[in-house]
């Protein structure tokens, strides 16, 4: 064997530009399908970093046919009451939540806290790396303040001091005292989550108590517990209480309520699960085309060397000797390009965080590992099987008499070129296959970076402020927002600025519940998103005006409240009765309906529009805790970033900003994933595209080697030019036709699984199959036009005489 190894390496090194073609060809497959292969196995199938991780799980809760008004995997503090005194299946079962809270540093930042049940490191299974974790006692009413922090936190903030514990930190105007440091590994809720503070979930719901609210929850499946045998205990006890009415606010009015129970990884991955799973097969739909051009490589060049095959087995080789010695030629060639395929997808993989989202799950759990590397070897065994079987067998099967007579044994036979035939028609198959599933990813970005959001997000900067202690009153609010507004308005190319609860993009959502009088009509119960904004925010977005007027300086001083809604609003609750006018009652006392926007996409470009309500910022509507302020200028917007900072902290020096930002920017991310998976998939079908075009151009450049006599006496018979590249380009385009149709059908069944992924895109979208046709026919057209050409070239005379 080793013989043989170094014979295949002399004669590779002997055809260079054969070598290199395999090897390109080769190394661009398995890259593209290692680096994929590790993003998944990274994503979708690494152990978290926890004991037992398969069995650590999240709960949530849906109602069928209810639009819920908040987003993420939540369930009702209702449904965890009663499922923890009766649970059988899982262990105790830890609620968490997570948001930015200001800490008292030098200068106020804002940092991610989670709010969690004393128990919650327990339930994740991690030991602190100093001090302890959280008692029953640390969450009880009136118990001291304490806080455990991040290893992070710990480092960056505090210089990894040994004597952190019991030193004192202030959240929130609060002074907490720091028990423990957790280790690096606690990524939840969220990855970059800084410090934790013990809280409660509240007492069970009772004739006294009617409150419902919303949570993140994990706990742990017991051992031979399933999910699906979790959430059908979770959801029977579920169903067995009587669920308020705030209830149906927080998930929305429908069926019976279901509770889902999902691994940490799943629930965690569940975004970009469907994405990946697509790009991995067409990554190997991919390394497909890429061994059957590598096949149709070999046997082209199986060719040049029949004569001195058949002489060694006329001199006595056996045919078994002449496979092996291809087969080991596959497996160099297949071994050498596995090798640079692997150094390739190590760059890809380096250069991945710059290019995928930032929003990406476990981006830093994708690495090269020794799983990556194992798989890069098998699939150059594979494709090394692929590639050299074909040709093995093939040449082995040689004609002796004919070989040594001109060279045109099996390799240059009709059974040969219909191998050949059959690899392009394969090709065909999977490329138009990936064509499809990128001319669909295409067109449903396309929509989706169409719909209307509701605002314009050119030339928009957007802030959060937080004020220290504004939860607790909106005096100071008012003051600063009195104080601050008019001077971003006085700045030069600024056209418009405003203020709000909440905004595009931001992490707050604001819902109330309350009757709305419809003239002739039973009162009607609406539940709304709830904007307090003040003059200004609507001018910022430009909301789209349908009807009435936008909230002006001297509603402020006329004393009473006045609303706008939305087209949503308007179609959910007021059908064909005129909202302007329209007067009601709130948790703000009575409002008066002045105008009707359009509707606000807050979340996401593909979420459903939903009933939108907007309080001016007077009198018992007021805004507190966060402040989002939103201003429109001429110009590129962050160029005034640091004039909003130092404006802000000149008024109160204690205030905390961030997400100083273009909306444009927080608009573009919005849409990060589906573009990155639109645009790996495109990459896909192009290379594909490429090497069916390649692939294409070899047989017929081959089909016409071989067929020299038969086009000299065509010639010298009178056949026209055009007569002679029709032959050649209706050959080319012959079997890619059969390739395309088969292509056709097989992607009309599997694009059905690409559903979720798809906006505004049926799965068997004429145009998308319609475009990938076409696309594959012109590349098809024109790879058979050099060949044609070269028959053209063809002296009648010299292919007579050489007969």
């Amino acid at each position: 064997m080793l013989h043989d190894l170094r014979l295949v390496i002399r004669a590779l090194l002997r055809q260079p530009s054969f070598t290199l073609a395999a090897l390109a060809t080769l190394a661009l497959g398995i890259a593209a399908t290692t680096a994929m292969f590790a993003a998944v196995y990274g994503v979708l199938l690494r152990p978290l970093p926890y004991p037992d991780a398969d069995r650590l799980v999240q709960v949530s809760e849906v109602v069928p046919g209810g639009t819920p008004a908040i987003s993420g995997p939540m369930i009702s503090t209702i449904s965890i009451h009663a499922w923890e005194p009766h649970r059988r299946t899982v262990g105790p079962i830890a609620h968490f939540g997570g948001g930015s809270v200001t800490v008292g540093f030098d200068t106020p930042q804002r940092l991610v806290r989670g709010n969690v049940a004393p128990h919650f490191f327990d339930v994740i299974g991690v030991r602190p790396v100093l001090g302890r974790f959280f008692v029953e006692q640390d969450a009880a009413a009136g118990a001291a303040p304490v806080v455990v922090i991040s290893a992070e936190l710990w480092r960056d903030g505090f210089g990894s001091d040994p004597a952190i514990a019991g030193r004192r930190i202030v959240v929130e105007e609060s002074p907490h005292e720091i028990i423990g440091v957790a280790p690096a590994a606690v990524a939840l809720p969220t990855s970059d989550t800084r410090l934790w503070t013990p809280g409660s979930l509240g007492p069970p719901p009772g004739p006294d108590n009617q409150q419902v609210g919303a949570t993140r929850a994990i706990t742990r499946l017991l051992p031979g517990v399933t999910p699906a045998q979790a959430a059908a205990e979770a959801t029977a006890l579920a169903r067995g209480v009587t669920r308020p009415r705030a209830a149906d606010m927080l998930f929305g009015k429908g069926g019976p309520v279901e509770v889902h129970v999902r691994t940490v990884t799943d629930q965690m991955t569940m975004g970009v699960r469907p994405a990946l799973l697509v790009l991995l097969v067409g990554v190997g739909l991919l390394l497909l085309i890429t061994c059957a051009n590598v096949a149709n490589l070999f046997l082209s060049r199986g060719a040049s060397g029949e004569r001195d095959r058949a002489v060694r087995v006329a001199l006595g080789a056996a045919r078994a000797r002449l496979i092996r010695e291809t087969l080991a030629e596959a497996l160099v060639i297949c071994g050498a390009g596995g090798a640079i395929g692997v150094a390739l997808a190590a760059g890809l993989l380096a250069g991945l965080p710059a290019i995928a989202p930032a929003t990406f799950p476990r981006l830093d759990a994708i690495t090269l590992d020794a799983f990556a590397v194992m798989f890069a070897v098998a699939a150059s065994l594979i494709a090394a099987a692929i590639t050299g079987l074909i040709p093995a067998f093939r040449s082995a099967r040689a004609d002796l008499l004919p070989s040594l007579r001109d060279g045109a044994g099996a390799s240059r036979g009709p059974r040969t070129l219909r191998t050949h035939r059959v690899l392009l028609a394969a090709e065909s198959t999977l490329a138009v296959m990936l064509l499809i599933g990128a001319a669909l990813m295409g067109r449903s970005f396309v929509n989706l970076v169409q719909t209307d959001a509701g605002y314009d997000a050119a030339n928009v900067l957007t802030a959060r402020i937080y004020l220290p202690g504004a939860s607790r009153g909106e005096a100071q609010t008012n003051t600063l927002l009195a104080e601050l507004l008019p001077r971003l308005r006085a700045l030069p190319d600024v056209v418009a600025a405003g203020a709000s609860n909440m905004a595009p993009f931001g992490r707050s959502t604001y819902v109330s519940s309350f009757e709305v009088p419809v003239p002739g009509r039973e009162p009607v119960v609406a539940r709304t998103q709830s904007y307090v904004i003040t003059p200004g925010y609507t001018e910022a977005l430009r909301l789209r005006l349908h009807a009435g007027r936008v909230f002006e300086d001297r509603d402020v001083a006329a004393g009473r409240q006045s609303v706008l809604v939305n087209e949503q609003f308007v179609r959910m609750f007021l059908r064909d009765a005129d909202p302007i006018g329209l007067r009601f009652g709130g948790q703000y006392g009575a409002g008066e309906i002045i105008g009707v926007v359009g509707d606000v996409l807050k979340n996401s470009l593909d979420q459903e529009p939903q009933a939108e309500m907007y309080l001016l910022a007077a009198g018992e509507a007021s805004i507190r805790r966060e402040v989002y302020l939103v201003m429109r200028t001429t110009g590129d917007p962050i160029a005034y970033a640091d004039t909003v900072r130092s404006l802000v902290t000149e008024l109160r020096r204690d205030a905390a900003v961030e997400a100083l930002e273009p909306l444009s920017a927080q608009l573009a991310a919005s849409v990060a994933q589906p573009r990155f998976a639109a645009t790996v998939l495109l990459s896909f079908a192009g290379i594909a595209l490429l090497l069916a075009a390649v692939g294409l151009y070899g047989v017929l450049s081959y089909s016409v080697a071989r067929r020299q006599r038969e086009i000299g006496v065509r010639g010298a018979l009178g056949a026209t030019r055009g007569h002679l590249v029709r032959m050649i380009v209706s050959e080319g385009l012959g079997v890619t036709a059969i390739g395309l149709a088969l292509g056709l059908l097989l992607a009309a069944g599997a694009t059905r699984f690409m559903q979720s992924l798809l906006v505004g895109v049926a799965p068997i979208d004429p145009w998308s199959f319609g475009l990938a046709a076409l696309g594959l026919l012109l590349v098809a057209l024109v790879a058979s036009a050099v060949p044609a050409r070269r028959a053209l070239r063809v002296d009648p005379v010299t292919a007579l005489r050489a007969e």
